[in-house]
């Protein structure tokens, strides 16, 4: 059943044509509030030239689909103080929509015909013809034939029908539901639970409302009751799809895009899911709104355009923001870091990433306990040293200051003891640890030690414990761990 919306013609026009001394006026002798329920529309205008000089009157159509138009005169002429009356006959076919149309008339003057002018009507025709309702017919019929029951009154019988209607829905949840259900059990996805669900509550719904609105021509209503319900019935069709579309589109694909996400090594997706699922619930709700508007005759494609520029303005107003999210894009795309990575900042904080969102980046301060939230764009422009690749090892190097009274090779031979005796120090390969002696200085020599920790944030545990541990050795082998000092010597003269 399709009931659509009814519009008015325009009203009285007058047209003027130049260099004449009064213009042919264009009236109409007609009701424009019409409705066609099967039945042809005519639509008709008188013009009269009051003028001293004739015209050419010329008629241009375009009507919406599936009407046959019909016009009495699709040109004339019109002498000074003559009448004409026009007539359009739109006589709908099966194919019949509502929609749009237009009337133009062309007034050429004899006199100066390049001087014409043009004026157009525009309206909107409904087409709403009465729908049978044959499970109706059939129902009352099943009643009278097999139950003896007729059903004489409007109103009992109208009761009786949407009744039919409601236990129909009531029928398919408790009796069809739980076959269906059983039925989607046996299969390996979950899908069709969810959509069994889903569509279980919009189904009854539907037939409530069909019942009600084909059932409303028992009663006799007048065309305006008709045309109300007509489009109460399809706004809440449009509804209705829309709920089971955002249903749908948050409960089966938002889930099983997640499931997938879950399987893969990239974040991007874990980062674009929630922002799809908004966007997706904002177009789903903007398509409906858009449909129910079109439905009424609004210009959908002015709305559009209005979307449009807002976007342009909201765009303009939120650079910051679009940066952040753009260079979050950059972040999750380039994956300079990922969550739980370490990475030290330019301010040589050492933090660990927590979450890389679409705005911002939240870090956590291994040392103060703090999270740290920084814009996506702070962090795109700055240098960002990963500590956690390409692996977890971090290489330590720092001082050891003894006397000029040590001896070399007993210094590096105890520092290196004390190295590979610390169970975080790595100790085969390459990062096996080292001494060297890196410079002479006023006081002391200076060893430098050069070592690899199994975890970066072990560094400063690892360089405390083996200072302390040469502390206590040196003292122990009388290795002199050299300060500044001065020997003033004073002699007798």
């Amino acid at each position: 059943m399709r009931i659509h919306t009814l519009l008015l013609l325009t009203a009285l026009v007058l047209m003027s044509v130049p260099l004449a001394d009064a213009s042919p006026v264009i009236g109409e002798i007609d009701e424009y509030s019409k409705v066609s329920s099967g039945n042809d529309l005519s639509f008709n205008w008188t013009f009269y030239n009051p003028d001293n000089h004739s015209y050419r009157i010329e008629v241009r159509f375009s009507g919406p689909q599936g009407w046959n138009t019909e016009i009495s005169d699709v040109s004339f002429d019109l002498k000074s103080g003559e009448e004409h009356s026009l007539q359009i006959v739109m006589k709908p076919d099966t194919s019949a929509k509502s929609g749009n149309f237009s009337v133009r008339f062309r007034a050429i003057p004899y006199s100066n015909p390049e001087n014409q002018e043009n004026i157009s009507y525009f309206g909107h025709v409904e087409y709403s013809p009465r729908i049978e309702v044959r499970s109706l017919t059939f129902f009352e019929e099943f009643l009278k034939d097999n139950l003896g029951i007729e059903i004489g009154d409007k109103t009992l019988s109208f009761l009786v029908n949407v009744l039919f209607w409601v236990a129909l829905g009531l029928a398919l949840v408790f009796v069809l539901d739980p076959i269906l259900r059983k039925a989607a059990k046996k299969t390996d996805t979950m899908i069709d639970d969810m959509l069994i669900e889903i569509i279980k509550g919009p189904v009854m719904a539907f037939l409530v409302i069909y019942g009600i609105a084909s059932s409303i021509y028992i009663l006799s209503p007048s065309i305006e009751v008709v045309i109300l319900v007509g489009k109460i019935y399809d706004v809440s069709v449009i509804l209705l799809i829309a709920w089971v579309s955002y249903k749908v589109f948050r409960d089966v694909v938002i889930y099983e895009v997640k499931k997938y996400a879950k399987k893969t090594d990239t974040e991007l997706d874990d980062a674009l899911i929630p922002l799809s699922e908004k966007l997706g619930v904002v177009v789903i709700f903007f398509l409906a709104l858009t449909a129910i508007m079109g439905y009424f005759g609004v210009n959908v494609t002015m709305l559009v355009a209005g979307f449009g520029v807002l976007g342009l303005i909201i765009a303009f107003a939120a650079q910051d923001t679009l940066s952040n999210f753009f260079s979050g894009i950059h972040l999750l795309l380039d994956r300079p870091f990922k969550e739980g990575d370490i990475i030290m900042l330019d301010t040589g904080e050492y933090c660990e990433v927590r979450h890389v969102g679409m705005r911002s980046t939240k870090l956590y301060n291994t040392f103060d306990h703090d999270m740290i939230i920084v814009p996506n764009n702070q962090i795109a422009g700055q240098k960002i040293v990963n500590i956690s690749t390409p692996d977890a090892n971090f290489k330590v190097r720092f001082p050891i200051d003894v006397s000029y009274d040590s001896d070399p090779d007993e210094v590096k031979k105890t520092i290196l003891e004390v190295a590979m005796a610390h169970p975080n120090v790595i100790k085969e390969g390459d990062k096996a640890p080292f001494v060297r002696l890196v410079d002479f200085l006023d006081s002391n020599i200076r060893y430098r030690v050069y070592l690899w920790v199994d975890d970066a944030m072990n560094q400063w545990k690892v360089e405390a414990d083996m200072k302390e541990s040469l502390f206590k050795i040196f003292r122990e082998k009388g290795i002199d761990i050299s300060y500044p000092r001065h020997i003033v010597q004073l002699e007798n003269e």
